[in-house]
């Protein structure tokens, strides 16, 4: 067996691509804007406050800050409500 990079994507079997046609597409537009709100919230809460890197501005440089807060905020979410892609408080202890 050829052993992978963990970046690089892994072959997509048919079962894969039955389950993304009936699990993910139903629900793609309340995905993407769950996503866009998580994305504006964690902006709002980490971008202004967090230090530049190399010279270069925010967001640039800051994927784990970007990251863990976004997972902070997913996490929220879930223990709060059996649909995470409905609105909810936005969850980032930084916010609290």
């Amino acid at each position: 067996m050829q052993r992978r990079l963990t970046s690089q994507p892994l072959p997509v079997s048919a079962q894969d691509r039955a389950l993304t046609r009936r699990h993910l597409l139903p629900a793609q537009a309340a995905l993407e804007d769950l996503f866009r709100r998580l994305q504006a919230d964690t902006d709002r809460a980490i971008g202004p406050t967090t230090r530049t890197y190399a010279g270069k501005p925010y967001p640039y440089g800051c994927c784990l800050e970007i990251t863990n807060d976004v997972l902070e905020r997913l996490k929220a979410r879930i223990a709060f409500q059996s649909n995470p892609t409905s609105e909810v408080g936005t969850g980032s202890a930084k916010d609290q």
